[in-house]
């Protein structure tokens, strides 16, 4: 995960605009983390300990934003931690499950999953929801 790059929200929103996208337009007061590309994971991601793994990275950043200007592909579940306030997917995920929590999350394109859990109703998909079960908000 060394290929992120930081960036301010300002800096983020010239590359891929947030502004637009985003009902709260990006606007978090923190740090950004930017990956142009697309990006595979060989494992579960984005819950607390593979948070941190990218976020300790850099160590004098507040990162509340992740963006991913590319297709995301995990062979695993993506359950997005808490601790992320936004992540944007300018293409396609690709995962096993997926569960966010208290996250706004842009999806630009397709999202692919077995399940599809959003507690909070704060997933904007644009492209095609191709789950097999959509859980209703603290549905177990």
């Amino acid at each position: 995960m060394k290929d992120f790059t930081l960036v301010t929200e300002e800096e983020l929103n010239q590359r891929i605009n947030t502004k637009s996208l985003l009902p709260s337009e990006g606007d978090y007061g923190l740090d950004c983390l930017y990956y142009k590309g697309d990006l595979e994971i060989d494992n579960h991601w984005l819950f607390d300990d593979s948070f941190y793994e990218i976020a300790d990275q850099f160590p004098e950043a507040e990162i509340g934003t992740i963006a991913i200007e590319g297709n995301l592909t995990i062979k695993g579940n993506l359950q997005i931690s808490d601790r992320v306030f936004c992540l944007v997917i300018t293409g396609n995920i690709n995962c096993e499950n997926y569960e966010t929590f208290e996250t706004e999350v842009y999806l630009g394109g397709n999202l692919k999953a077995k399940t599809f859990r959003d507690n909070d109703s704060l997933t904007t998909v644009k492209g095609e929801l191709l789950v097999e079960k959509i859980y209703k908000p603290y549905e177990y």
